[in-house]
């Protein structure tokens, strides 16, 4: 996920949320990489 992205964090969780492409997204932190698109 490029760095322009706003990641969100959310409470108790160790994942950050973004929307990219109007798609909800889980997002590791440390690597920026999406480990899960939700639905």
């Amino acid at each position: 996920v490029p760095d322009k992205v706003e990641l969100r964090e959310v409470p108790n969780v160790k994942y950050r949320v973004a929307v990219i492409n109007d798609q909800t997204v889980l997002v590791d932190p440390d690597t920026r990489q999406i480990v899960e698109v939700l639905h």
